[in-house]
């Protein structure tokens, strides 16, 4: 869980010049084909996740940063329980 949400916190934050290219590589790892551990395959397989589902997800979301940092938080509250 913590490796998709930090994907997920990288993909969602605002982009300035000093995360560019953490941005860059969630997007990457989230459309990979790769099925080693720690891919988004992987990880969904664990967590019965489906990876499609969460790429069309991403691919819908055009997030202000309020909204943004609401869904880090939520999402943070999921990894802890």
């Amino acid at each position: 869980m913590a490796i998709l949400t930090q994907a997920l916190r990288d993909a969602l934050s605002p982009t300035t010049a000093s995360n560019l290219q953490w941005k860059r590589d969630s997007r990457d790892w989230f459309y990979s084909d790769d099925y080693s551990p720690g891919s988004l395959s992987w990880v969904c397989t664990i967590l019965e996740f489906k990876p499609q589902v969460l790429r069309e997800w991403l691919l819908r979301q055009e997030l202000t940063h309020r909204e943004t940092t609401r869904l880090v938080r939520r999402l943070r509250r999921l990894r802890m329980d």
